[in-house]
């Protein structure tokens, strides 16, 4: 017995080195409330147009534009219309340089120039990106989600004020006809005007944009892993 076990100890520590690996991967540390709560409202904006507003989520930076990258609901930007502009978590209201949605999903990016941003919103950036500069949001895919994981967004608009919402994992990956692919089923409470606010597990991790909600409390988001492939 104690041969079988010398011969096979190596299997097993290999195997409990290669799990921890997989759940540090796929884990993180929770966050206390208000540390969650300072996270999502630090990176949540109200985004205005000519006659309506919206909200969205900081994702991270463009090189290229040298600008913050915006996450929202396609249809979102499509009723925001003509000329964008930002409302920071600090108050700061700044000009949009570009929006785009993306064609197959009900996605959208609005881009920030980043030197317009006051001296404290860039060190908060800079000092979440941690040497990788280009996101600043963690990303959980959906295939980690698990029914009845909880989710947390903010409502900015309908109050003036910054309250918080909670939702609950129904189904990560169910197809939805109205939006024609997969998306994040969920309940929970949501108000005209929360479209596009991102969703984030109890660690501080972006699970997806919230794109629709029903009375019955059936909410509907893009699974934060499609920011890759959609943007362009």
């Amino acid at each position: 017995m104690r041969r079988l076990f010398s011969a096979l100890f190596p299997c097993i520590l290999l195997l409990l080195v290669l799990l921890a690996a997989f759940q540090g991967r796929n884990s993180s540390a929770a966050l206390s409330e208000t540390e969650l709560e300072n996270r999502i409202w630090q990176l949540s904006v109200v985004l205005l147009g000519e006659n309506a507003e919206g909200s969205g989520c900081i994702y991270g930076y463009d090189e290229e534009r040298q600008a913050l990258v915006i996450i929202t609901a396609g249809h979102v930007l499509k009723e925001l219309q003509g000329s964008i502009e930002v409302k920071l978590a600090d108050g700061t209201v700044l000009p949009a340089a570009s929006s785009l949605a993306a064609e197959e999903c009900d996605l959208g990016y609005v881009y920030l120039p980043y030197e317009k941003l006051p001296e404290k919103e860039k060190a908060y950036f800079e000092k979440e990106a941690d040497g990788k500069f280009g996101e600043f949001l963690q990303i959980r895919e959906s295939n980690s989600l698990q029914k009845n994981d909880a989710f947390h967004m903010t409502d900015k608009i309908s109050t003036g004020e910054c309250s918080f919402v909670t939702g609950y994992v129904v189904d990560p990956d169910r197809y939805l006809e109205e939006f024609g692919c997969e998306m994040i089923y969920a309940d929970g409470g949501a108000v005209p005007g929360m479209s596009g606010s991102g969703m984030f597990d109890d660690s501080g991790r972006l699970i997806g944009i919230l794109c629709g909600a029903t009375e019955q409390y059936e909410l509907a988001g893009v699974p934060a892993e499609r920011i890759k492939k959609y943007r362009q």
